[in-house]
Parts: C-alpha cells; structure tokens; sequence
C-alpha cells in the first residue's frame, strides 16, 4: 500500500472481497469503492491485506492557488495482463480541470533529462493551447523531477511548480483518471501480444476521454484538500 495512505478494516475487507470473491482487477476495485488506484493495486499485491499499517500522516498546510490553472501531470506503467508476456508501456499524461491535454509514451530508462525534454517538446505546447501561458503545473514527487537544475530549467520555460508534499497520491486527480484509463483498455478482458498493441490500445482509449470523464476528478480537488485539512492530514476518499 502506498506509504501514509490507511485504509479502514472495512474498506480493506471490501477491497479483498472484489478481488478475491468478484475476481475484479485494481483499476475495477479503485472505481467500485472510490480509492486511488495505487492504493488499491499495491494493498491488492500484499497477502496481508488485512494487517493494520503503522499510522503516518500528512503535512496539513498546502498552497490552494488557483486551481483552475493546475495542470496534474504523473507517469505510469501498463503491464502485461498475461503473465508477464512483455514488460509493458510506460505512459505519461496531463490533465486540466477541462481537458486531458496529454498522453505520450516513454521510452527505455526515465530520469530528469528524458522528463524534462517530454515536457518542453509535447506538454507545454499542449498547455499553451488550451490554456495559454498563466498555468500551474503538478508533478508528483518522484525523484527524477525534483532534480534542481532541471527544474530551474523548466521555469525559464514558464513552468510555475505547486508545492506539493509527499506520501499525497490520494490528492492528485491524475490517480483517478489512470483508474479510468485501466479499466478502459483492459475491458471485456481485452489483452495485448506486446508493447505495440498495447501503446495503440491505450491511445484508442484515451482518445475516448471526455471532459466529463475528467472534471469531476479535478472538481473533487478543493473538496479533498479541505478534508485533508480538517483531519489534520488523515487519509480521505
């Protein structure tokens, strides 16, 4: 289970019964009880689903800046559904409170420089476009985009960070829409010979998402915040 997230014993007995009962994937059980897809994947990787965690927290203060200008951004890897037939596709997307403006392949080791250049040549162009150049731009804290000079960098480009702390994956509105995205690419038990079909695959699905699909993540942002705040920096849905 991602670090700082608890779960109750009820929500974990749910999630065990989907899996083990419904024979349900991450990306389905995520949906069906509204919790983040990583949460739900990795809980569901563990055969102590039912163990209780050590209790961690979160840093409850955050900078609510406009949040019509956050643009969320986060990577992620489709596997296999067949066993390991393949290693996978690793995929990175953004999105905004009105449209999913990117989703691009990545290819061999990911690190500050192949980030950094995504960024520049496909990203904020796409940001740009729909939203002009007055934005604000949501990473998660992964090691390769904290990297000083990179960042630097980016905001000579224009790129302004949201001070974002960590252990927070439960508040990015990105984890909902790669709930999504899985389950669109994996339904009716749809699987992949390799790495090709599954990129064209997750490229038909994305190109369905809607700004319906997408908003009421974003929408759910401030909401999520202010719970955060006065749980004093406690897991919520």
């Amino acid at each position: 289970m991602v670090s700082g997230v608890a779960l109750s014993m009820a929500e974990k007995r749910k999630i065990k019964k989907l899996k083990v009962e419904n024979h349900l994937i991450p990306a389905e059980i995520a949906l069906e009880v509204h919790i983040p897809y990583e949460t739900v994947r990795k809980l569901c990787l563990r055969e102590d689903i039912l163990t209780e965690p050590k209790k961690r927290g979160r840093k409850a203060k955050l900078n609510l800046r406009d949040r019509r200008r956050i643009k969320y951004q986060k990577r992620k890897n489709f596997v296999s559904m067949d066993y390991g037939k393949f290693k996978g596709v690793m995929v990175h997307a953004t999105i905004s409170k009105e449209v999913l403006l990117t989703v691009d392949r990545m290819y061999g080791k990911v690190n500050a420089e192949s980030w950094s250049g995504l960024l520049l040549s496909e990203v904020i162009p796409s940001i740009h476009a729909a939203h002009g150049t007055n934005f604000v731009y949501q990473m998660d804290n992964a090691s390769v985009h904290k990297k000083k000079e990179i960042i630097e960098h980016l905001k000579e480009y224009g790129f302004s960070f949201l001070n974002w702390p960590a252990l927070s994956p439960d508040l990015n509105p990105v984890e909902n829409f790669w709930a999504l995205l899985v389950r669109r690419v994996y339904a009716d038990g749809k699987s992949y010979t390799n790495e090709d079909e599954l990129w064209e695959g997750i490229k038909t699905a994305a190109a369905k998402i809607t700004i319906l699909d997408v908003k009421p993540f974003v929408d759910s942002f401030r909401r999520r915040l202010c719970a955060v705040l006065k749980r004093g920096g406690k897991y919520v849905q």
